[in-house]
Order: C-alpha cells, then sequence, then structure tokens
C-alpha cells in the first residue's frame, strides 16, 4: 500500500496544522413517525469511522505535481497509509473527495495550497 507524501518523501513543506480538522461518522439509523417524532438507534456493525482534513499553504510547482499526481493514481477508490503528523499513528484511509486547489501565485512565481478529506477504511 502505498504511502501519502510527505515532506520527510520529498515535499518542500509539511501538512499545515491550521487545515487539520477529525469529524467522526454518524453511526445512528434514524427512521421518522407519521406524527413527527423520530426515533433513533445505534448501528452495532462497526466502530463508527473518522473523517480527516488536513492541507498545505504555500506549495510550490514541484510539490503541486507530486501531490496532483499521487491523487491521481488513486482517486477516491483506492486506499493508502496517511501519518497523522498530530499523533502519529498511521492510518490507512482513501480520498473522500477530490483535492481542493487553490491558486495563489503571482506571474511565474506559483503558489498553491490546498485542502484534503480522507476517510479511514
Amino acid at each position: 500500500m502505498a504511502n501519502f507524501p510527505t515532506k520527510a518523501t520529498g515535499l518542500s513543506r509539511g501538512e499545515s496544522p491550521s487545515k487539520y480538522g477529525e469529524e467522526e461518522e454518524d453511526i445512528s439509523i434514524r427512521s421518522e413517525t407519521e406524527g413527527g417524532y423520530e426515533f433513533r438507534r445505534p448501528r452495532f456493525t462497526r466502530k463508527p469511522r473518522t473523517v480527516y482534513t488536513t492541507g498545505f499553504i504555500g506549495l510550490n510547482q514541484s510539490d503541486y505535481l507530486a501531490l496532483k499526481s499521487f491523487y491521481d493514481t488513486h482517486k477516491t477508490t483506492m486506499a493508502f497509509n496517511w501519518t497523522n503528523q498530530l499523533t502519529s499513528v498511521v492510518h490507512q484511509v482513501y480520498f473522500n473527495k477530490p483535492i481542493k486547489w487553490d491558486y495563489t501565485g503571482v506571474a511565474t512565481n506559483r503558489i498553491w495550497s490546498c485542502t484534503i478529506e480522507m476517510k479511514e477504511i
């Protein structure tokens, strides 16, 4: 299984702490009644998965191309290993959504920022 690109594996920058976020999946099953009441029960099939948000600020053109190539290889269907920079725990994840790229460069100084959303397997 491939590893997500990091500063240790060739990127010029690490993930930005300001882009980091975690959200747990809702595991409840809901059903509404005609009277407007809602019944809920937990789904016991598995532990709730976590959606991680991370990203980079100020990537140069070569880092942009490296991350874009990694995404083009994996899309939202193939799993990979991602190391959580806060806890140093390795998670098996896949891209939950396409990477959101923002161009912040000027003229020939190409600078990119991105937001990446990944979901645990």
